[in-house]
């Protein structure tokens, strides 16, 4: 975008020195020429025709030169202002994937933490779980034998 305005301002530069060629051109051809405003130039010791010349084509060309300048500076703040935008908008960006990441850390870590409750209640589980089939092993070994013969009445 820079490079675009920099054309204009080329361009802007350039067609003030046409216009201040073409100036001289219709003055040389006797056409005249000069404009309200203009600022005489010190006197060179040439006849009034040519200070007028000179003149006018330094204020022409100051004013081509100047328009260039607002050109570029104008372009060069728009870039300013697309920059300061995409850098807020990155900036932005970068917050709320840092948002995002911990919140994931804090599921993570919550989930890490359940994971740890169930091993331990399994742990416990399969602890009992033996000692009650301990139990009823020992609790079969004390049982009498059961007799052969059974009255049932």
């Amino acid at each position: 975008m820079v490079s675009l305005s920099v054309a204009q301002a080329s361009a802007s530069t350039i067609a003030g020195v046409k216009r201040a060629w073409g100036w001289l051109k219709r003055l040389y051809d006797g056409e005249g020429g000069g404009r309200p405003g203009d600022v005489p130039a010190p006197n060179t010791g040439m006849d009034g025709t040519a200070d007028a010349a000179v003149t006018a084509a330094n204020n022409l060309i100051r004013e081509a030169a100047e328009g260039g300048v607002r050109a570029v500076n104008a372009a060069v703040d728009g870039a300013i202002v697309r920059l300061q935008a995409s850098v807020t908008a990155s900036i932005d960006a970068s917050n709320e994937l840092n948002a995002s990441c911990r919140r994931a850390n804090e599921a993570w870590a919550k989930a890490e933490q359940k994971m740890t409750t169930l091993r331990q209640e399994r742990m416990n589980f399969e602890l009992e779980l033996k000692q009650t089939a301990q139990s009823l092993v020992d609790a079969l070994q004390q049982a009498p034998e059961p007799s052969s013969s059974c009255t049932v009445s």
